[in-house]
């Protein structure tokens, strides 16, 4: 059974250059525009690609989701080694079925088997296949300074047919939701995400078991299971 998956993005670093601007109102700068592509990039190598997107209206979270949005819908070059990645589980899983058939088979099954070995290898081939899916984005204000508890709640209203959300908004709430969320997960990862949830950076929980899925309206404090976290400034090899 799939269990829930729950990403939580911080916002890139935003602009302070405008000290009239309203909080809300504050772009990214310059640091910012660079380096949410580059937990993007992360995200797609990873095949993390939420079902719903679930952004503060603020605009530094907008254009945090526009420059991740640009990358994870981005076709990969045919032949690249992202193409390669983002392809390795099918063509693990296509891999038997692709074996060439003894010599003696019979004219009409050697056809019928050579029409489903294209098929499999133009779905293997597909730059596009974990990628070209929509994914629905709903804005909310919710999640502007919103604390734990009030991101918990937009967690728990999430529609029961959605497996995967990606939450992206600001801190202090999103560190500390993460701290309440988290009951056990990767030790490497957890003791990085103890240290802080710097601008850009990413988390991968997931909620529920392989016995039970778990609906989002029952999603409670200590239920998760902390997969991944990832901080953009670690990342310079992608």
């Amino acid at each position: 059974m799939t269990r829930k998956k729950i990403y939580i993005l911080r916002h890139a670093k935003s602009s302070w250059e405008n000290p009239t601007l309203p909080d809300h109102d504050r772009p990214l700068n310059q640091r910012g525009i660079r380096t949410a592509p580059i937990i993007a990039k992360y995200m797609r190598s990873h095949q993390y690609f939420p079902a719903l997107i679930l952004c503060s209206t603020a605009l530094r979270t907008r254009m945090t989701w526009e420059l991740v949005r640009d990358v994870l819908e981005k076709p990969a070059p045919p032949n690249s080694e992202e193409a390669t990645q983002e392809n390795n589980n099918l063509v693990e899983k296509g891999k038997e079925k692709k074996k060439a058939k003894g010599k003696k088979e019979k004219v009409k099954k050697e056809k019928v088997q050579e029409k489903e070995k294209e098929k499999e290898e133009q779905e293997v081939q597909d730059p596009t296949a974990e990628t070209d899916r929509e994914m629905l984005v709903e804005y909310k204000r919710e999640l502007y300074e919103a604390s734990a508890e009030d991101i918990l709640q937009v967690v728990q209203n999430v529609p029961e047919e959605i497996k995967s959300i990606l939450i992206i908004g600001h801190n202090p709430g999103l560190e500390l939701f993460l701290a309440m969320m988290v009951r056990n997960g990767e030790q490497a990862r957890m003791h990085r995400a103890s240290l802080g949830f710097p601008t850009a950076s990413l988390a991968v929980l997931s909620v529920g078991d392989e016995n039970e899925e778990i609906p989002w309206k029952n999603v409670q404090k200590t239920s998760a299971y902390l997969h991944d976290f990832e901080v953009p400034k670690e990342l310079a090899t992608l």
